[in-house]
């Protein structure tokens, strides 16, 4: 056995082909990160920017009316107090006097999207005493966290790991000579053997990767708020929860989901011997399913019965993909469900197959 891993080990680290896939994913994270440093803006003080002209509208209005304009005149005073009190840092009075305006002013709800989910937001900002982050272009180590796992996992990790794991079960063949057949070893063990390596090894290179972008990420931009506040659902209902446990669940998602195209890898260079022809069916079968339903609209009363739907780790640990789909049905508990299902029929059918091929040396 621990010459087996020794080869493996020794193939993997020679294989530079291997160690520009791990290159190319870090490229892009970086890059993204970078980009999301040079958009950064406040979604509080854009959203004072909106309120603003429908404030002095209605205070022209009433002023050519001879009516009281004292109540506008004060909302207007309180947008101004509320952005002086956010760029001071005094980030519970700038939403107090922003929430106190919505009260007084319901019209202003207009302006907002998801207004409930916003003024919710805004209330738990001002009990941690936070400012508002532009989720799209976060660049802190805690948020661009969250966006790695919400945009680049999805694509581009499933892209990297079909191709990494491709190219370390290829090496089991010369033409169409399996050399694992002519080792010692049980052929069902070489193969867990392998697929156990090749998932350890990705998973340690995008923790690796994400690891170093978000240290630089701290450098440059801070560690970040653990208890930042990310709108969810509940039973359909919007509500709140933390950016830690959002995290928490979507990284036990893409925990399972790595081993899971792993063994479709494993299992299709079983059957097809052909490396090109892996790649990109595993590619297609995780990516296709996790956003078959975007294309076919019929799918969306079943999509929580396909394991690559998963890879859409935040939306599901959000809940937002269930409301967007209409589906009760898909739910992080849901998740775990079907991939850790998965992954048992998956192993049975390397199993089945180790077994066959251990019988054809006999």
């Amino acid at each position: 056995m621990k010459s087996y891993l020794a080869l493996l080990w020794t193939q993997t680290r020679k294989n530079y082909f291997l160690l520009a896939a791990f290159g190319f994913l870090f490229v892009i994270t970086l890059g993204f990160w970078f980009l999301n440093t040079t958009n950064q803006n406040s979604p509080f003080l854009q959203q004072s920017e909106l309120d603003r002209p429908q404030l002095e509208e209605a205070l022209a209005v009433v002023q050519a009316e001879k009516g009281d304009a004292q109540a506008i005149t004060a909302g207007l005073t309180r947008l101004d107090a509320a952005k002086q009190a956010y760029l001071k840092h005094d980030y519970q009075q700038a939403y107090r006097l922003t929430l106190k305006n919505y009260q007084a002013f319901p019209q202003l709800k207009a302006n907002l999207t998801a207004p409930d989910e916003k003024i919710q937001l805004w209330h738990a900002l001002a009990a941690a005493d936070l400012p508002e982050v532009d989720l799209a272009h976060a660049n802190n180590t805690i948020l661009f966290s969250y966006r790695f796992l919400e945009t680049v996992f999805p694509v581009l990790v499933v892209l990297v790991s079909a191709y990494v794991f491709g190219l370390i079960f290829r090496s089991s063949y010369a033409a169409k000579l399996n050399l694992d057949g002519l080792l010692p070893q049980r052929y069902w063990q070489i193969l867990l053997e392998k697929l156990c390596f090749s998932t350890i090894i990705v998973l340690f290179g995008v923790a690796l990767i994400l690891g170093i972008v978000d240290l630089i990420a701290a450098l440059f931009a801070g560690f970040g708020h653990t208890n930042y506040p990310i709108s969810a659902y509940q039973a359909g209902q919007p509500a709140l929860t933390n950016v830690t446990t959002i995290l928490g669940k979507s990284i036990v998602l893409a925990g399972l989901i790595i081993p899971a195209i792993a063994l479709t890898s494993l299992v299709l260079q079983q059957v097809t011997r052909n490396y090109l022809l892996t790649f990109f069916l595993t590619f297609f079968i995780f990516v296709g399913q996790a956003y078959l339903v975007t294309i076919l609209k019929s799918f969306k009363t079943i999509v929580h019965f396909l394991p690559g739907f998963y890879l859409q780790v935040v939306g599901i640990a959000t809940g937002s993909l269930a409301v967007t789909l209409g589906n009760v049905q898909i739910t992080y508990q849901m998740g775990i469900k079907v991939i850790s299902c998965y992954l048992a029929v998956m192993v049975g059918v390397m199993l089945l197959i180790g077994q066959l091929r251990q019988s054809r040396r006999h």
